[in-house]
């Protein structure tokens, strides 16, 4: 379980009891399930851009390694050619002098031997450089090997990386259908009939200005587009439930429908009160927050 900051959101430690980012004072309260599961895909889902990306990395690299050898190849493929071009003039020379070739056949042998020679060693210089090139193309065929080798593996993490972040998500969906929300905070204004506000929230109360009490919920929502019924429960000074049994003498008033969306929203509840006159005396109230037989929630509050 952990804290969250209230301030800049940071996560800590559940025996923090300031935030190590900015210093604030941290809740009491730890993080609900839902909330360590949100955390815990977070941080799923940015591993998996990790691996994705030193798998676009790697996959680049040998393809570059692969591209300089092909440079290197058409090179000597091209002192070959121009080799083979210097050959076939000294032939094309050696036949339109024919005549001067019989008279100096013995220069013309010992030239010609020359040119052998040069393109021997011409020759070998490149055979040793194919050969070296060869080693070269054999090893990055290994390396290529290898990183498919890994690639795999890491597909394969990839997967399970997929399957826990399905499960992470199908744990918060079935969270979300039993906790659909979370109340951060509770506020209570003072409303005419009409819904005009005569209080603001937060604000205070005065019994002899009441009309209408209306609570505002500010909450943080796990489903989304879901309808849901809200009732609350209104206790006075004495500990005793304020009701209408011709609504619930379960709860204070009706309930009141509400489409919950992820994210933070906040959503006022049906008022409780009296259009002529001040159906509140002096002293200190709780309300109460519930949905589908669950408390989400409480505060007090003061009447002057």
């Amino acid at each position: 379980m952990a804290k969250e900051c209230l301030i800049c959101k940071t996560i800590n430690h559940s025996a923090a009891n300031h935030c190590t980012t900015c210093g604030n004072e941290l809740p009491d309260k730890e993080l609900l399930i839902e909330e360590q599961l949100r955390i815990e895909l977070h941080e799923a889902k940015e591993s998996k851009k990790v691996v994705e990306k030193a798998l676009a990395d790697a996959q680049n690299g040998v393809l570059h390694e692969l591209e300089k050898k092909n440079t290197e190849i058409q090179r000597l493929n091209k002192s070959l050619q121009e080799a083979n071009s210097i050959i076939e003039k000294m032939e094309n020379a050696a036949d339109i002098n024919s005549s001067a070739r019989n008279f100096e056949k013995t220069k013309n042998n010992a030239s010609l031997v020359f040119f052998l020679v040069l393109l021997i060693i011409t020759c070998c210089g490149l055979g040793i450089q194919l050969s070296s090139i060869n080693d070269d193309l054999n090893s990055a065929l290994d390396s290529h090997s290898l990183l498919e080798s890994r690639l795999s593996n890491s597909k394969s993490d990839n997967e399970q990386l997929t399957n826990h972040i399905s499960n992470l998500q199908r744990n918060i969906d079935s969270l979300s259908s039993i906790f659909p929300f979370r109340i951060d905070l509770i506020e209570i204004g003072n409303t005419d009939h009409n819904g005009n506000i005569l209080t603001g929230y937060g604000n205070s109360l005065y019994a002899n200005r009441m009309r209408y009490l209306s609570p505002k919920i500010y909450y943080t929502g796990f489903a989304n587009g879901t309808s849901i019924t809200i009732n609350y429960k209104i206790f006075n000074p004495n500990g005793a439930l304020n009701y209408n049994s011709s609504y619930s003498t379960t709860y204070t008033g009706s309930g009141t429908p509400v489409i919950i969306y992820q994210g933070s929203n906040n959503a006022n509840l049906q008022n409780w009160g009296n259009a002529s006159s001040s159906a509140y005396s002096r002293g200190t109230y709780r309300i109460e927050i519930w949905h589908n037989g669950m408390c989400y929630g409480t505060k007090n509050f003061i009447m002057y």
